[in-house]
């Protein structure tokens, strides 16, 4: 959420009832490589890594600050695909163009193609 906020300038609406379009998490993995504890703050940084016709794929990067549960460390790498819905029709539709051009403006480099 906080990704496309910052792309778009805009708040990101979670279950909004009724909206014909939006975006589906379809698939996210998740490779942990150090414990995380309770109460403790993880640090995640998102980026865009591709966009195709109907979905964009980010990876991501959690990691723990130094603290009394130990060094800082990198507690886990992710990556996800996400796909651009239209909820009516119950079938996926092609990124918005403006959409793909503002996660490109951010990210500083072409995604497409």
């Amino acid at each position: 959420a906080a990704y496309y906020e910052r792309v778009t300038g805009e708040p990101f609406q979670l279950g909004v009832h009724g909206a014909e379009e939006g975006m589906i998490l379809a698939e996210i993995r998740v490779t942990y490589r150090s414990q995380a504890y309770y109460g403790e703050v993880l640090l995640v940084e998102t980026r865009a890594e591709r966009i195709g016709r109907s979905s964009f794929t980010m990876v991501h990067r959690l990691t723990a600050p130094g603290s009394r549960y130990g060094a800082a460390r990198l507690v886990a790498v992710a990556d996800s695909v996400l796909v651009s819905y239209d909820y009516r029709a119950e079938r996926p539709i092609p990124v918005p163009p403006a959409l793909a051009e503002a996660i490109e403006a951010l990210e500083g480099r072409p995604l497409r193609g």
